[in-house]
């Protein structure tokens, strides 16, 4: 995939991950995306998903009448997303989430969102091109039913994609989506 349509790729991808999170929405995903460095083609194929951090994630749920405890953490949820819509470009190898976590017990004992250092060396370890990281910043689920919200689903994240030769960022978006 070219620069050019790697970046509207990406772009792409982490829309549809923030509608996938928040369900289906008539309304547009607010994106502030920018590309940080050229991408020559095919310098990124294979590519690994690292675990999306939570810290400082707002969430709105403490005791709330109508709400339900989380069925997983909310940085699994993104990440688990962000894979799947990735997966959908043929042009790109995304490592398997279970070879990703594999790799952390290696080097760290155990799966968490890296430090920008940890992801790195995970990164290397797995012979990835580039690794996505990221940062779950609000997740609120809906309160109430589909007909009768009392509260939408609300989603902010935050995504880069880190070039392994060189170690930089070659590409940055933040995306918010309310139901």
């Amino acid at each position: 995939m070219g620069g050019g349509r790697m970046k509207a790729g990406i772009a792409g991808i982490l829309a549809t991950a923030a509608l996938v999170l928040v369900g289906c929405s008539p309304f547009p995903v607010t994106v502030a995306a920018r590309p940080l460095t050229p991408i020559a083609k095919g310098e990124v194929r294979r590519i690994a998903i690292l675990p999306f951090t939570t810290a400082g994630l707002s969430t709105e749920r403490n005791g709330e009448l109508g709400s339900e405890p989380l069925p997983e953490p909310p940085g699994d949820t993104v990440t688990r997303a962000m894979q799947n819509a990735m997966r959908e470009y043929a042009d790109w190898q995304i490592v398997d989430d279970l070879t990703v976590g594999e790799a952390f017990r290696q080097l760290y004992g155990e799966v968490r969102a890296p430090t920008p250092e940890e992801a790195l060396a995970v990164g290397r370890a797995l012979h990835a091109d580039a690794i996505v990281r990221g940062q779950v910043k609000v997740f609120n689920e809906r309160i109430g039913t589909e007909l009768a919200a009392k509260r939408p689903a609300h989603v902010i994240f935050a995504a880069e994609l880190v070039r392994m030769a060189d170690g930089l960022s070659i590409w940055q978006a933040e995306y918010a989506e309310q139901q």
